[in-house]
Protein backbone atom coordinates (compact mmCIF):
# COMPACT_ATOMS: atom_id res chain seq x y z
CA UNK A 1 0.00 0.00 0.00
CA UNK A 2 1.52 3.30 -1.04
CA UNK A 3 2.28 5.95 1.78
CA UNK A 4 0.48 9.18 2.04
CA UNK A 5 3.12 11.23 0.85
CA UNK A 6 3.64 9.06 -1.89
CA UNK A 7 -0.07 9.15 -2.87
CA UNK A 8 0.08 13.46 -2.45
CA UNK A 9 3.50 13.57 -4.43
CA UNK A 10 1.63 11.65 -7.55
CA UNK A 11 -1.78 13.96 -6.96
CA UNK A 12 1.06 17.51 -7.23
CA UNK A 13 2.12 16.24 -10.78
CA UNK A 14 -1.07 16.24 -12.09
CA UNK A 15 -1.74 19.52 -10.12
CA UNK A 16 1.47 21.38 -11.62
CA UNK A 17 0.20 20.17 -15.34
CA UNK A 18 -2.85 22.36 -14.42
CA UNK A 19 -2.36 25.21 -12.53
CA UNK A 20 1.08 25.56 -11.36
CA UNK A 21 3.46 27.60 -13.42
CA UNK A 22 5.24 24.29 -14.08
CA UNK A 23 7.69 24.17 -17.09
CA UNK A 24 9.32 21.20 -18.45
CA UNK A 25 12.89 20.32 -16.69
CA UNK A 26 15.35 17.48 -18.08
CA UNK A 27 16.84 15.70 -14.66
CA UNK A 28 20.47 14.76 -15.61
CA UNK A 29 22.12 12.09 -12.95
CA UNK A 30 25.96 12.67 -12.66
CA UNK A 31 27.81 9.83 -11.22
CA UNK A 32 30.65 10.28 -8.20
CA UNK A 33 33.74 12.59 -9.06
CA UNK A 34 37.11 11.25 -9.22
CA UNK A 35 38.97 13.51 -6.53
CA UNK A 36 39.56 16.83 -8.22
CA UNK A 37 38.12 15.70 -11.59
CA UNK A 38 34.53 16.31 -13.30
CA UNK A 39 31.45 14.12 -12.66
CA UNK A 40 30.23 12.08 -15.71
CA UNK A 41 26.64 10.80 -16.80
CA UNK A 42 25.58 8.26 -14.02
CA UNK A 43 24.17 5.26 -16.17
CA UNK A 44 22.58 3.11 -13.51
CA UNK A 45 19.90 6.26 -13.38
CA UNK A 46 17.86 6.98 -16.67
CA UNK A 47 17.42 11.14 -17.33
CA UNK A 48 13.86 11.86 -17.00
CA UNK A 49 11.75 14.81 -17.94
CA UNK A 50 9.73 16.06 -15.57
CA UNK A 51 7.33 19.36 -15.17
CA UNK A 52 8.84 21.32 -12.45
CA UNK A 53 8.16 24.46 -10.60
CA UNK A 54 11.52 27.07 -11.02
CA UNK A 55 11.99 29.88 -8.40
CA UNK A 56 14.91 32.74 -8.66
CA UNK A 57 13.59 34.69 -5.92
CA UNK A 58 15.71 37.18 -3.45
CA UNK A 59 16.18 35.33 0.36
CA UNK A 60 17.48 37.42 3.02
CA UNK A 61 20.29 35.52 3.98
CA UNK A 62 21.71 37.83 6.94
CA UNK A 63 20.67 40.90 9.47
CA UNK A 64 22.63 43.84 10.18
CA UNK A 65 24.63 43.57 12.72
CA UNK A 66 24.50 45.73 15.96
CA UNK A 67 20.37 46.79 15.57
CA UNK A 68 19.01 48.59 18.81
CA UNK A 69 16.05 47.21 20.42
CA UNK A 70 13.74 50.30 19.48
CA UNK A 71 15.40 50.64 15.83
CA UNK A 72 14.15 48.81 12.51
CA UNK A 73 16.32 46.02 11.62
CA UNK A 74 18.85 46.86 8.68
CA UNK A 75 19.59 43.84 5.99
CA UNK A 76 23.10 42.78 5.95
CA UNK A 77 22.61 41.57 2.46
CA UNK A 78 20.87 39.83 0.26
CA UNK A 79 21.39 36.99 -1.81
CA UNK A 80 19.88 35.04 -4.83
CA UNK A 81 19.24 31.41 -4.23
CA UNK A 82 17.74 29.47 -7.43
CA UNK A 83 15.15 26.50 -6.23
CA UNK A 84 13.93 24.23 -8.55
CA UNK A 85 10.40 22.45 -6.54
CA UNK A 86 9.28 19.08 -8.13
CA UNK A 87 7.30 16.52 -6.46
CA UNK A 88 9.48 13.61 -5.19
CA UNK A 89 6.68 10.85 -6.72
CA UNK A 90 7.18 12.33 -9.48
CA UNK A 91 10.93 11.06 -10.08
CA UNK A 92 12.61 7.80 -10.49
CA UNK A 93 15.29 8.30 -8.48
CA UNK A 94 16.28 10.59 -5.56
CA UNK A 95 18.01 13.33 -6.91
CA UNK A 96 21.81 14.04 -5.46
CA UNK A 97 24.31 16.65 -5.02
CA UNK A 98 26.06 17.81 -8.69
CA UNK A 99 23.13 16.19 -10.30
CA UNK A 100 22.05 18.51 -13.67
CA UNK A 101 19.06 20.04 -14.36
CA UNK A 102 18.16 21.30 -17.91
CA UNK A 103 15.84 24.09 -17.87
CA UNK A 104 14.28 23.14 -21.51
CA UNK A 105 12.42 26.37 -22.14
CA UNK A 106 15.97 28.47 -21.45
CA UNK A 107 18.45 25.89 -22.27
CA UNK A 108 20.03 26.72 -19.34
CA UNK A 109 21.81 24.11 -17.27
CA UNK A 110 22.04 24.34 -13.37
CA UNK A 111 23.86 21.72 -11.10
CA UNK A 112 22.17 20.45 -8.02
CA UNK A 113 23.84 21.90 -4.95
CA UNK A 114 21.57 20.51 -2.04
CA UNK A 115 18.48 18.27 -1.73
CA UNK A 116 15.68 20.08 0.96
CA UNK A 117 12.49 17.51 1.08
CA UNK A 118 9.94 19.92 2.64
CA UNK A 119 7.68 17.90 4.52
CA UNK A 120 4.43 17.52 1.99
CA UNK A 121 6.38 15.07 -0.85
CA UNK A 122 8.07 17.78 -3.13
CA UNK A 123 12.32 18.41 -3.05
CA UNK A 124 13.42 22.11 -3.26
CA UNK A 125 16.50 21.70 -5.39
CA UNK A 126 18.75 24.46 -4.14
CA UNK A 127 21.02 24.84 -7.63
CA UNK A 128 23.43 26.89 -9.39
CA UNK A 129 24.14 28.18 -12.82
CA UNK A 130 26.49 25.21 -14.92
CA UNK A 131 26.01 26.55 -18.15
CA UNK A 132 24.33 28.94 -21.06
CA UNK A 133 23.28 27.50 -24.38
Amino acid sequence: MPSFADAWGKATAVILDIFADAEAMRFLPMGASVAGGRSSPDGGRAIVERRAVFDDGAARAAYGAGVAKDQPEAAGHVTTRIVINVPAASLPWRPKRDDRVLRTRTGLTYRIAEVREDGDGWLALDVNLLSRP
